[in-house]
């Protein structure tokens, strides 16, 4: 646990079939990330709801800084739809009330390549951005202990990989230690 008159940055990913969450204190070092998976629960409100209370976990954990991920603003080929982006959009807007309601601070959006350049994060042309993100958080993180599962059936049978919400968590991560790169913090709301 961090003591009170530390700077803890607490970096969220925002997603409505997962968002990730994850605190690294003033020296960039991971703290605690987690991950609450969103897809079974038919509304934007059920969903909320569960950011909301993942996020009350944090709330004592000396958050000056909170940065959410910028949204999609525009069309990924064959990935994303107009219903997809307003929808996203939709969700974080209620994660970033959400957020600024429970710590009483104005969340920082930043863009996910500007993060990924800010700590210069090395990504192939035609790599997964996700696997490079959590490949590159784990260098960073090696001794956290991240949440791992052993693959049951399909060419992976038998090897132990990340839990899928990891990359999300690692994504949050890149907002943290991007906000923190930056020299940002977040006003107090009056």
């Amino acid at each position: 646990m961090s003591s009170s008159t530390s700077r803890n940055f607490l970096g969220i990913d925002v997603s409505t079939s997962c968002t990730g969450f994850a605190l690294v204190d003033e020296n960039g070092k991971l703290i605690e990330a987690s991950y609450v998976y969103l897809s079974e629960f038919s509304t934007i409100h059920a969903k909320a709801e569960h950011v909301r209370q993942e996020l009350q976990r944090y709330c004592d954990r000396s958050v000056s800084c909170i940065a959410v991920e910028e949204c999609l603003l525009g069309f990924r080929r064959g990935k994303s739809s107009a219903q997809t982006l307003i929808t996203l959009a939709r969700f974080n807007g209620v994660v970033h009330y959400i957020a600024s309601s429970e710590f009483g601070i104005d969340p920082h959006t930043i863009n996910v390549s500007t993060a990924r350049k800010q700590l210069g994060i090395p990504l192939a042309k035609g790599e997964n951005p996700k696997v490079a993100v959590a490949a590159w958080m784990r260098l960073q993180e090696p001794d956290y202990p991240w949440p791992t599962k052993v693959v049951k059936r399909g060419k992976l049978k038998g090897e132990t990989v990340l839990e899928k919400g990891v990359e999300d968590a690692s994504d949050a991560y890149v907002m943290a230690r991007a906000a923190l790169h930056m020299n940002l913090s977040s006003n107090r709301i009056k």
